[in-house]
């Protein structure tokens, strides 16, 4: 047993010193620098045996893709938020606004910023009348609000390339 706790504690060593610095909660920002060092460092730290990092091996990798996992779905937590604002917004003005910061403080206390590099989240209205809100995404490049698919039946996401997007087509 006392072979399973070493790994049990190395594991969340592991988490503590290589997961957890990745996110800085009082931000509300994702450090994509902290992300890429720290799985290096983890793959530095599997290289050989050791008999305490055996379990680690098989469980890091998918521990080190919570953050990924994380601020995909913080984000969508946020684009819902915006999008219940505009919404509202919408029903009590006609129209989306020009810009998010028409919805604070009366729809939202604060509109939440992008994870990923800080900035405010893209906002545009379109033709038809509806939005396209997004953050640049995993790979922190602004792609002009288009999703990357993986291929495949059913045609899945692929969060690690394109841009996180939250489209509203006209009614």
């Amino acid at each position: 047993t006392g072979w399973f706790e070493h790994n049990k504690v190395e594991i969340a060593r592991m988490y503590q010193d290589l997961v957890l610095p990745t996110v800085d909660v009082q931000a509300q920002r994702v450090e994509l620098a902290r992300v890429r060092a720290s799985e290096q460092k983890a793959r530095a730290l599997f290289q050989g045996f050791h008999p305490y990092r055996i379990f680690a091996r098989l469980l890091f990798p998918a521990m080190g893709k919570a953050t990924e996992k994380f601020s995909r779905a913080q984000t969508a937590v946020n684009e819902a938020r915006i999008a219940c604002a505009l919404e509202r917004y919408r029903l009590r003005h006609g129209a989306f606004p020009e810009k998010l910061d028409a919805l604070a403080p009366e729809f939202l206390a604060r509109v939440p910023h992008d994870l990923i590099n800080g900035e405010p989240l893209k906002y545009r209205r379109t033709e038809d009348g509806g939005f396209v809100l997004y953050s640049v995404g995993w790979n922190e490049k602004d792609d002009g609000g288009e999703t990357v698919w993986e291929k495949g039946k059913p045609p899945r996401q692929d969060t690690s390339a394109g841009d996180w997007v939250w489209r509203c087509p006209a009614k």
